[in-house]
This record gives structure tokens, C-alpha cells and sequence, in this order.
């Protein structure tokens, strides 16, 4: 009985310690990509938004029959294959420079690379 007892409030201390994690995706991610999908329905107006109605895939029948759409997404497509690896690359030789042991001055260099995201 006494394992059992234990085993629950481990499951409900596990609980309390994800639920701000589980609040904050709901407020920050999901609503706002269903809202967004939500208004991609609608013929939105941002300057005057009583003026919103209801146009079903109207937006997206549009989206597909649009030219640029295809270059865009090329675009994009390329530039993610091109600088995603070497970003991988750079950084993965960057790190194992930085803990080499064999450089002195490792501890300074690395406190430099982080020192840009320290908020004052």
C-alpha cells in the first residue's frame, strides 16, 4: 500500500512540474497556429475587422494557382538544404575545437561565445 501511495504522488509531483511547459505550448503554439488557421478561412481585414466574412478555401484555391508560389517554396527549400548541413558542420567542428584540450585559453573562448545571450 505504501508503494502505491508513493508511486501516486510521484505521479502527481510529475504533473505539477510539466504543467507550466503543457499551459504555456497551448497559450503560445497551439492556439495561435489554430487561430491562424482559423482566419485562413475568412477574407480577414486587419484596419477594419467587422468587415471579416466567412470565404472557405477561397485563399487556398488562390495560393495554388499563384506563380510565385512555386519559385517561393523552391527558394525556401534550397536555402534550407544548403545552410542547414553546413550550419550542422560548422558548429560541430566549432564545439570540438573549443573542447580540445590542448587549448589553453579553452574557458575564455567559450565564456566569449556565450557571452552574447547573457541579458544584463
Amino acid at each position: 500500500m505504501k508503494n502505491r501511495t508513493r508511486l501516486r504522488y510521484d505521479q502527481i509531483f510529475g504533473i505539477l512540474l510539466i504543467s507550466p511547459w503543457v499551459i504555456g505550448l497551448l497559450l503560445f503554439k497551439l492556439l495561435p497556429i489554430l487561430a491562424s488557421f482559423g482566419i485562413s478561412f475568412t477574407d480577414f481585414q486587419l484596419l477594419t475587422p467587422e468587415q471579416t466574412k466567412f470565404i472557405g478555401l477561397e485563399n487556398y484555391i488562390r495560393l495554388f494557382k499563384d506563380e510565385a508560389v512555386g519559385y517561393v517554396l523552391f527558394e525556401t527549400i534550397a536555402l534550407g538544404i544548403s545552410t542547414i548541413p553546413l550550419q550542422l558542420v560548422a558548429s560541430i567542428i566549432l564545439a570540438s575545437l573549443l573542447s580540445n584540450s590542448r587549448l589553453k585559453s579553452g574557458n575564455l573562448m567559450r565564456k566569449l561565445f556565450d557571452l552574447p545571450s547573457i541579458n544584463a
